[in-house]
């Protein structure tokens, strides 16, 4: 008996702590991998989809039917003033975007004569050229609330999120459920600006789901809306043309939250729209090129691959065929994993329980199955810390999936991302949790039109991760962080990328700008060295000159403020302004200052938000002109006087706030121009 009791003890322990290991960490992984054999398939009925959700798991549940599309809307509310200039800007600045021709959505747009603005929830149409005859012609009031817009000659498309109540059915009231619940629904609306004093609404289309990215590619805008899939629920609408049960394409992987991924274009002069709808898992970062749009989210697997890989590699070959036969059974039915995981962990019991002499006979090896339990583990994170590429052609409109790939680790953004001369190159930093001695890593991979891996450049800055990424043309570069500032310029030869040169300073780069061919532009932060970390300073920006690509260096620098100093353009691209061919640079900044306070103790404060307006040239480097600010007093942080863009027409500066466009001279910064913006809740929060 006293065998018995040790046995049960100590050897079935180990054994199970295997088993119960590989249950917890696979319910662990909010991200699961997926195969490398997938398949686009299409459901062929409501019915067909319904079943596949439920058996899944996937997908969230509310009460109540989504929104269809819906007819064109009057304008709650327009205000017109007379006027209007004769003469456009020769010159004037556009949205900083990533691919030529390729546009993308913002608070703010102009074209040389008129800016058209969001603040609050509304948008409002200046008349900013002359800036000395400055006017507010129009002001649009939305009942949603508007998150971007694009422009396209005479007409205007806006984007806004409206939230919308369900109640819930009385017979499915009860404690544990709400009282109601909402969903969102997005509004692409398209005005006829011809008369900038009073905007004509052309049409609008109300779809289900949140817009999380768009492009606009001549006259077609693509969108991506993304709609939780809901389980026995009605299908949602997805288009306005949409009759019964539409096509929606899928993978046969399961995941632990799926959501409908439409992909919509629009012709803005015409009306006419195409989608593809996709159940997939959550998509993290979008590229699109002139061509193809590329979605790129987390590789998934099923969350039992781990389970069963230590099933059949470990536990199984040690059990007799009676037994492995059970499990094998369990397998295969329909229950659901839960079920499954303890039923399996009943049946190991059962078997070390009756069989004590075999179970005694394996207590030297436990430690040799930790092991290769531990490197299963690690093999599945691994898997898991991929990301799947899937390719859409775009082609006036039409929308046609062409399929995917994988590469390791996950991309930072957009600019994380390119395509060139039919390759698709992506730079990726593998976690620092899924690798074995703890440490991440950093990789360019590069992929033909079927998304196949043709080169490989791995384990770049090991222990950093990416901050900032930009390719150009035949060149990549890249910037990791840790403690220094390591710039790498890459060549991109599609069969072997590799490293050609590498420059290591302080502080680091969240955005890289092409200069010119030779030079590029860094934005992010200065830091100081404090051990084993650093600490972050003032926003810094640098003038690279990449012109010998074995040594590039660091030609220029200016830093702003000290540590808590912040910048939109760290975050957002399109706040950052620049022209080379005025030697312009502008960027919207909230400036702390390190201060003294009663006791001698020092803290940073905030002193200044505004536009810091630049002279940069790689003769002279950073040279401040001035300053320009919106706010007054304490105003620096979520006011809406806060400056987040600002552009150019001829020779004159415009700054764009929630209550102001400000025109100044770009020769002295003097004042040249002022219009006052209607304020409407809720106000926009800056960064």
């Amino acid at each position: 008996m006293k065998a018995k009791t040790v046995r049960k003890g100590s050897i079935l322990p180990t054994f199970m702590v295997i088993a119960v290991l590989a249950f917890v960490v696979a319910a662990t992984f909010v991200s699961l991998p997926l195969p490398s054999n997938q398949q686009l398939k299409k459901f062929a009925s409501a019915e067909e989809l319904n079943e596949y959700l439920s058996a899944a798991g996937g997908g969230y549940r509310y009460y109540g039917e989504l929104s269809s599309i819906s007819a064109p809307q009057a304008l709650s509310d327009v205000r017109s003033t007379a006027g209007a200039a004769e003469k456009s800007a020769d010159d004037y600045s556009t949205t900083n975007i990533q691919v030529a021709g390729v546009d993308e959505a913002d608070i703010v747009k102009n074209d040389g004569r008129y800016i058209y603005t969001l603040s609050g929830n509304s948008l409002s149409i200046v008349e900013a050229f002359p800036a000395e005859q400055m006017k507010l012609l129009s002001v649009i009031n939305f009942s949603g609330s508007p998150t971007e817009l694009y422009l396209s000659g005479n007409r205007l498309i806006v984007f806004s999120n409206r939230y919308n109540y369900v109640a819930v059915p009385e017979k499915l009231a009860a404690p544990s459920i709400w009282p109601g619940s909402s969903y969102r629904s997005t509004a692409i609306t398209v005005y006829d600006i011809t008369d900038r004093r009073v905007p004509v609404v052309e049409r609008e289309l109300t779809f289900n789901g949140t817009a999380t990215n768009s492009r606009m590619i001549g006259d077609y805008v693509y969108t991506i809306l993304n709609v939780p899939a809901q389980r026995n629920e009605p299908v949602p609408l997805f288009s306005p043309t949409q009759r019964g049960f539409p096509d929606i394409y899928y993978f046969d992987v399961p995941d632990y939250s799926y959501q409908y991924t439409n992909v919509v274009s629009l012709n803005v002069q015409t009306g006419a729209t195409q989608n593809k709808v996709f159940l997939l898992g959550y998509s993290e970062n979008l590229y699109v090129s002139a061509d193809n749009l590329y979605l790129v989210s987390p590789k998934r697997v099923p969350e039992t691959m781990m389970v069963y890989k230590i099933l059949d590699e470990i536990l199984l070959p040690l059990l007799p065929a009676d037994v492995r036969s059970e499990i094998q059974q369990i397998r295969n039915s329909d229950k659901t994993e839960s079920q499954k995981a303890r039923r399996l962990m009943l049946i190991l019991q059962e078997w070390g329980e009756n069989n004590p002499e075999a179970a005694q006979a394996l207590s030297g090896q436990a430690e040799e199955y930790r092991e290769k339990a531990e490197l299963i583990q690690l093999e599945i994170a691994r898997e898991q810390d991929k990301s799947v590429i899937h390719r859409i052609a775009l082609s006036s409109g039409a929308i046609d999936y062409k399929g995917s790939g994988e590469v390791p680790g996950r991309p930072l953004n957009q600019f994380s991302m390119d395509e060139y001369n039919g390759y698709f190159r992506i730079a990726t930093t593998s976690q620092q949790n899924q690798l074995r001695d703890g440490s991440s890593s950093n990789n360019v991979y590069i992929l033909d039109s079927a998304l196949k891996i043709t080169g490989r450049l791995e384990g770049l800055a090991k222990g950093e991760r990416i901050y900032s990424a930009r390719f150009i043309g035949e060149r990549g570069y890249m910037v990791t962080f840790k403690k220094v500032d390591p710039l790498f310029v890459i060549d991109l030869t599609p069969t072997n990328p590799r490293v050609l040169g590498e420059l290591k300073i302080p502080g680091f780069s969240d955005y890289l700008h092409p200069y010119d061919e030779n030079h590029l532009i860094g934005i992010g932060k200065d830091t100081e060295d404090a051990g084993n970390f650093a600490l972050f300073q003032g926003v810094k920006l640098a003038l690279f000159d990449v012109s010998d690509v074995s040594a590039p260096k660091e030609l220029a620098k200016t830093v702003i403020g000290d540590r808590g100093t912040d910048s939109e353009a760290l975050q957002d691209h399109k706040a950052f302004l620049f022209s080379r061919e005025k030697n312009l640079l502008v960027i919207p900044v909230r400036v702390h200052e390190q201060v003294q306070s009663g006791s001698g103790e020092s803290y940073p404060k905030a002193v200044f938000q505004g536009a810091y307006v630049y002279t940069l040239t790689p003769e002279r480097g950073f040279e401040l002109n001035g300053k320009v600010t919106h706010t007054s007093g304490d105003d620096y942080y979520y006011g809406p006087s806060v400056i987040r863009r600002s552009l150019y027409m001829d020779d004159t500066l415009y700054t764009v706030s929630g209550t102001l466009v400000k025109a100044t001279s770009l020769t002295d910064l003097t004042e040249t121009g002022l219009v006052k913006l209607p304020t409407t809740e809720p106000l926009y929060y800056a960064t």
